[in-house]
C-alpha cells in the first residue's frame, strides 16, 4: 500500500513537472504573440503589408507625392517579429509634397512620408481608398476623407477625429523607420 501511495505520489509529481514545462513552452509562444500584438515601437522598420513584397521593408524613395498610400507593418529588426498580431497596428505611408505640409506633420515626417494610423476613426475599417484629384485618405466604407498634409485632419464624412499619427525617421537604405509611438488615438475614436 506505501508502494501505491508512493507511486501515485511520483505520478503527481511527474505530471506536475510535464505541465510546468509545457506552460513554460506556452509562455515563449505567448511571449511572441504578445510581441506581434504591440504597438509600432521606436526602432521597428515599415515592411509592406501585403502584395509581392510581403514583409520587406518600405524605403523612403519608393513612394511619391500624389500617389496612393501602401499599407505596412512595423517590423522589430532583432527579432524580425512583425507586429501584425492586431488591426491596430495596421499603419498607412504616403508621401506628400512637403511644401503643402503642415507644421505638426513635417515634425512626424521623414523627408515627404508620412504615416498613420490605417484604422479610421469611424467604425473600425481601414483607410485603403485615395482620393486622387484632392490628395486625400479615404475609408471606403462611409466615405470618410482625411488629410494626409495637415496631420490626417478629417476633411470630409463621418469620422469623429483624425487618424493617429506615427513620427518616422530614415533607417539604413534609406528605409523608414519608427521614430515615436502612435501620437493620438488608434481605432474608433471618441465622438466629442
Amino acid at each position: 500500500m506505501n508502494n501505491e501511495c508512493s507511486c501515485n505520489r511520483r505520478t503527481a509529481v511527474a505530471t506536475l513537472a510535464g505541465t510546468g514545462i509545457a506552460l513554460l513552452g506556452g509562455v515563449g509562444a505567448f511571449a511572441q504573440g504578445d510581441a506581434k500584438s504591440t504597438r509600432p515601437q521606436p526602432g521597428d522598420v515599415l515592411v509592406h503589408a501585403d502584395g509581392p513584397n510581403a514583409s520587406k521593408p518600405i524605403a523612403a524613395a519608393d513612394l511619391k507625392p500624389g500617389s496612393p498610400q501602401v499599407l505596412a507593418w512595423a517590423m522589430d529588426p532583432s527579432s524580425k517579429t512583425v507586429r501584425d498580431g492586431s488591426k491596430l497596428n495596421q499603419v498607412l505611408v504616403i508621401a506628400v509634397d512637403p511644401s503643402k505640409m503642415s507644421d505638426a506633420t513635417k515634425a512626424n515626417a521623414a523627408g515627404s512620408v508620412v504615416a498613420y494610423s490605417a484604422v479610421c476613426t469611424h467604425v473600425g475599417c481601414l483607410v485603403e481608398g485615395f482620393e486622387k484629384n484632392v490628395d486625400r485618405l479615404l475609408c471606403p466604407c462611409h466615405q470618410s476623407e482625411y488629410d494626409p498634409a495637415d496631420s490626417a485632419k478629417v476633411t470630409n464624412g463621418p469620422a469623429p477625429t483624425r487618424l493617429a499619427a506615427l513620427a518616422l525617421k530614415a533607417g539604413d537604405g534609406g528605409t523608414l523607420v519608427v521614430a515615436a509611438t502612435f501620437k493620438g488615438h488608434v481605432g474608433i475614436g471618441p465622438t466629442s
